[in-house]
């Protein structure tokens, strides 16, 4: 009898949405939004490689603020928005969303932010 393997990964920062990316039929692929006050926070793109049983991290800087709840686009892995909770002024919070496209070029990737 074997036992079924798992895998675990730390994020350096708090975490609260995780959501796959359902266009991607050839990789398994996850994104991650931070949670923080002090620090700037991400958008990680975890991709687990089931053959060698390791996860791969790279990281976008989401400097609009916290992020409560990511989606990503059913068609199109490269499309994702995120809903975030934005200090405005002082001691102002403000929710708001956004959408971002995530560009492939062969090795590297690039996030751009499109505030709706």
């Amino acid at each position: 009898m074997t036992e079924a393997l798992s895998l675990m990964y730390g994020i350096d920062l708090p975490t609260r949405s995780i959501v796959g990316l359902p266009a991607e039929q050839e990789r398994t692929l996850f994104l991650v939004g931070t949670l923080s006050l002090k620090q700037d926070n991400q958008v990680c793109l975890l991709e687990v490689d089931d053959d060698w049983l390791q996860i791969t991290k790279r990281s976008f800087n989401h400097p609009a603020g916290e992020i409560w709840y990511l989606s990503s686009s059913p068609v199109d892995s490269g499309i994702i928005s995120t809903c975030y909770l934005a200090c405005k002024y002082a001691l102002f919070l403000e929710s708001e969303s956004t959408m971002i496209v995530l560009k492939s070029d062969k090795r590297l990737m690039s996030m751009s932010l499109l505030t709706i």
